[in-house]
């Protein structure tokens, strides 16, 4: 629970994680492929 705390207490990371929320509801991210074709990223 200790990092559970420490999240909860920190502001502005709780301000990060909303604004991922908002991000990500609104269609702002990439998708696991397309970051692996961007870095051209192969699994070997």
């Amino acid at each position: 629970m200790d990092s559970t705390d420490e999240i909860m207490s920190d502001p502005e990371l709780l301000q990060q994680i909303e604004e991922s929320r908002e991000d990500f509801k609104a269609g702002r991210c990439k998708e696991l492929r397309e970051l692996e074709e961007y870095w051209n990223y192969t699994d070997t």
